[in-house]
């Protein structure tokens, strides 16, 4: 009876404990949904979106977070499906930038009213570690360039598994020049979809990719990852490719059209905006 009661004790405790690891994970993510829906508004039929950070309280945000961090390691690398994987650290990387902004509101708009404000030069913002995933120290940087790109040394699976370089429209920057963050989560079931209609939203902003008397200007996103849509991705083994398979998305002019199917064109890239987005 002792022991038995002593058991009972033990799993209470640990069930009360704030580092207890729920047994399930919730991959509608119910609690960032809400947020989203409720903070971020979408413009020009997707192609662009303001966070209203403001409405956004730090509860809200924390307990996000908070259970997105629960999970284990192994749970996530072993036992989540790969398009469960990617889209927990999609969502977990935009949720981190969302806090980040959230916690640092005050300094981006007293400064430069950009996200870059909260690094250092010894430091730029991706690189700082604010947040402790799997046990560890983790920065927004070894999100998205070491679990989902695995671009950086000491992530081979993620290596192995990287695929898809329309990751580079899913994942946010909290400014102007990114790619919109959605007022949704990414799932399983409809990231690739989801990831997809980012991408087509991207191209379609005139303001940050167009196509004028035989030049493509793009946003400098595909100038500082131009090696992912050189691997031979999802069929892409150049730019120069990706941008004649996706032509239709930059230009409704028929000439235009013609010359990019052609091949007969230069890429120059437009200047990033930094500005945060909460307006356009």
């Amino acid at each position: 009876m002792f022991l038995f009661l002593k058991l009972i004790l033990s799993f209470s405790l640990y069930a009360q404990s704030p580092t207890a690891v729920p047994a399930g994970f919730d991959h509608s993510y119910s609690k960032l949904n809400t947020l989203l829906s409720k903070a971020v508004v979408m413009k020009n039929n997707g192609q662009k979106s303001i966070v209203k950070y403001k409405a956004i309280t730090s509860g809200e945000i924390d307990a996000v977070v908070k259970e997105l961090l629960a999970a284990e390691k192994k749970q996530v690398m072993k036992d989540f499906s790969y398009k469960q994987r990617l889209s927990y650290f999609i969502n977990l990387y935009n949720a981190m930038t969302i806090k980040l902004i959230k916690d640092n509101y005050k300094k981006v708009k007293s400064k430069n009213n950009s996200i870059k404000s909260i690094g250092s030069l010894l430091k730029n913002t991706w690189k700082i570690k604010f947040f402790t995933l799997f046990g560890k120290k983790t920065s927004l940087d070894e999100v998205e360039h070491g679990y989902i790109r695995g671009d950086l040394s000491g992530f081979p699976q993620s290596k192995k598994e990287y695929k898809d370089p329309r990751i580079h429209f899913a994942v946010n920057c909290a400014s102007k020049g990114c790619p919109s963050l959605l007022n949704k989560a990414f799932l399983a079931t409809s990231v690739t979809t989801q990831m997809q209609t980012a991408m087509e939203n991207f191209l379609k902003d005139r303001s940050r990719n167009s196509v004028k008397n035989g030049k493509v200007y793009l946003s400098p996103i595909f100038k500082w990852y131009k090696k992912d849509f050189k691997r031979g991705f999802l069929g892409y083994s150049s730019l120069k490719g990706f941008v004649q398979k996706n032509s239709k998305h930059l230009t409704g002019d028929a000439k235009q059209l013609k010359l990019i199917q052609s091949g007969d064109f230069s890429i120059k890239y437009t200047d990033y905006d930094w500005t945060l987005n909460d307006a356009i």
